[in-house]
């Protein structure tokens, strides 16, 4: 093991020191989130491929916009989640923003 002295264990010292704001960011992230999630960390496709699996159906967008939004006991995490979760949106239908189809034309072959 390398033994660190004077001017080099200071550099040391500094650049960990340097590090703890990056340790400390995904605090502050989850602090300004507006509709927290349930999650984890397991990833979309991974939790959405999974529920295919269990399920032996596909799940839709809306559908998984649901599942991570609710806790264990089904409720939402929060009103605003509860709102969306009510309306069309958590209903699986398009919502006015959402494009659902090519403006480019058709293919021929």
């Amino acid at each position: 093991m390398q033994q660190f002295v004077g001017e080099e264990k200071n550099d040391l010292l500094d650049y960990l020191r340097s590090l703890q704001p990056e340790q400390n960011m995904c605090i502050s992230i989850r602090k300004r989130q507006i509709i927290p999630h349930t999650g984890g960390v397991m990833s979309l496709s991974r939790r959405r491929n999974n529920l295919k699996i269990e399920t032996g159906k596909n799940i839709g967008r809306a559908e998984m916009w649901k599942i991570t939004h609710k806790r264990k006991n089904g409720t939402y995490v929060n009103d605003e989640a509860l709102e969306i979760g009510a309306s069309d949106y958590g209903s699986g239908a398009p919502s006015p923003n959402q494009v659902i189809g090519s403006s480019a034309g058709s293919k021929t072959n």
